[in-house]
C-alpha cells in the first residue's frame, strides 16, 4: 500500500526512481533484519514454517458482522444489534473520508487505514487479536478527522503549512482561540463532545465482561503454583509459550537442551500435507496426533491452558498421554500431567 502511494505522488516529481528505490531497499534490509537470523539458523525450513504452513491454513469462515464487532472492540454475544455495529463503521468510514478530502496530509495514512481494513475484512483466517493491527492507523486517521471535522463545524479549520496564523485582531473578525490563534465561532465544541460520548460508551463496553473485547476480568495467573507443579521435572512442556514463559518453564527447557515446540498446534499446518478440506482437521491428522503424543508424553509433565478440543487431540492421542504422565492436578485453568509418584 505505501508502496503505491508512493507511485502515485512521484508522478510530478523530476526524480521519480529514487524515492521508490529507496523504498524498496530499505524494505529489503528490514525484513533483512528481522528474519536472516532465524533463516541462517533454520534454513528452507523456516520459509517453509512461516510463509507456505500458513498460505495453506484452513480458514476460520468468520461472518463480515462479527468481523466488524471485532474491529470495533465488541464481542460477538455482546447484546449489540447488528444495525448498530455497521452503523459505527459506516460512519467511521465517512469520517475519515471527510478528513481526507479536507486535509491531504492525512491521506497515506487513510490510504494505509483502507488497505489493512480491506484486508481484515477479506482474509480466510480471522482470530480477535487480529484488529489490533491496524488499531494504530485506525486511532491516527479517526483522531484526526474528528479535529478536522470539529473545525470545519465550527467555521475554521487550522492553517496548512503555507498559511500564517491569524491572530484575530482583523476588523469583523470573531474573537480568536487562545492557544491557536484561529477565528472560532460559538458551539465549537459540539463536535467533541459527541466524540467524548462516543469514547465513553466504547470504553463502557470494553469493561463489561462479555460484551466489551476481553471475555473475563483480569485475574492472577498462579504462575507460583504451576511452577511447583514441576518440580524436578528436566523437561516439562505445554500447549502455551505463554504458559512457560510466565512460569518460568521455557528457560529450563531452553537450559536442558530439551525439545521445545512454540506453538503446538501449529505443527499441525506442516503435517499430513495429502490430506486437503475438511479431513485435513487436527483430530483427523495421524502425522500431527503422533507428533503430539510423542511430544507431550516423552515430557516430565505436560500443562494445558487451552480449552478442551482446542488442541485437537483424539481420545486415542490423550489415551496415551495421560498413560505416560497419569498424575493429573488441576491450578486454576492449567490442566497438568505428571509422571507416576508425584
Amino acid at each position: 500500500a505505501v508502496f503505491a502511494w508512493l507511485v502515485v505522488e512521484v508522478r510530478r516529481e523530476q526524480d521519480r526512481l529514487r524515492p521508490l528505490v529507496a523504498y524498496v531497499v530499505a524494505g529489503i534490509v528490514t525484513v533483512g533484519v528481522l528474519l536472516l537470523p532465524f533463516f541462517l539458523v533454520a534454513g528452507t525450513k523456516m520459509i517453509r514454517i512461516i510463509i507456505f504452513d500458513q498460505i495453506g491454513r484452513g480458514g476460520s469462515r468468520v461472518p463480515l458482522g462479527e468481523r466488524l464487532r471485532v474491529m470495533e472492540g465488541i464481542r460477538a454475544s455482546a447484546p449489540i444489534p447488528d444495525v448498530l455495529v455497521g452503523a459505527v463503521f459506516v460512519a467511521a468510514v465517512a469520517l475519515v473520508l471527510f478528513g481526507a478530502w479536507r486535509r491531504p496530509a492525512i491521506r497515506p495514512w487513510v490510504w494505509i487505514l483502507a488497505a489493512q481494513t480491506a484486508l481484515l475484512l477479506v482474509t480466510p483466517s480471522f482470530f480477535r487479536h487480529y484488529a489490533a493491527w491496524f488499531a494504530a492507523v485506525a486511532s491516527l486517521s479517526i483522531g484526526s478527522s474528528v479535529a478536522i471535522l470539529a473545525g470545519w463545524a465550527a467555521g475554521r479549520e487550522a492553517p496548512t503549512a503555507d498559511e500564517p496564523r491569524r491572530t484575530g485582531d482583523e476588523p469583523g473578525r470573531p474573537e480568536a482561540d487562545a492557544t491557536s490563534g484561529v477565528p472560532v465561532r460559538p458551539g465549537s465544541g459540539v463536535v467533541g463532545v459527541a466524540y467524548a460520548v462516543v469514547l465513553a460508551g466504547l470504553l463502557v463496553i470494553a469493561a463489561i465482561p462479555g460484551t466489551g473485547g476481553f471475555g473475563n476480568p483480569s485475574g492472577r495467573f498462579p504462575s507460583a503454583r504451576i511452577a511447583a507443579a514441576f518440580a524436578g521435572a528436566r523437561c516439562p512442556t505445554g500447549d502455551s509459550a505463554s504458559l512457560l514463559i510466565l512460569t518460568g518453564l521455557l528457560r529450563r527447557m531452553l537450559d536442558n537442551g530439551c525439545p521445545v515446540l512454540v506453538s503446538p498446534t501449529g505443527v499441525s499446518y506442516d503435517t499430513d500435507r495429502e490430506l486437503r478440506g475438511p479431513a485435513r482437521s487436527r483430530k483427523n491428522q495421524p502425522e500431527y496426533q503422533a507428533i503430539m503424543a510423542a511430544y507431550y508424553g516423552g515430557s516430565d509433565g505436560a500443562a494445558f491452558i487451552r480449552r478442551e478440543g482446542n488442541n485437537g487431540l483424539t481420545d486415542q492421542t490423550l489415551a496415551t498421554i495421560r498413560g505416560r504422565l497419569p498424575v493429573t492436578q488441576s491450578i486454576d485453568k492449567v490442566t497438568i500431567y505428571l509422571p507416576a509418584g508425584h
